[in-house]
């Protein structure tokens, strides 16, 4: 993971290439947290249907 917490906003939406990027993590990676409950995406999706975190859990994982 990144060594520096990045400007992410607690309510903010953010795809799952944006979330890796913060995380420093491949997507991947980022699938397998999901599984194993390390990390959830918001229960409903943005306007294109795609899935995205809040910028809240982003930082919980960043912060554990």
């Amino acid at each position: 993971m990144n060594a520096l917490i990045p400007v992410i906003a607690s309510l903010g939406k953010y795809s799952i290439k944006e979330t890796c990027a913060f995380l420093g993590i491949h997507r991947e990676t980022l699938r397998r947290w999901e599984r194993e409950g390390i990390i959830s995406r918001s229960g409903c999706r943005k306007c294109n249907g795609r899935p995205f975190f809040y910028g809240k859990e982003i930082l919980r994982v960043l912060k554990s």
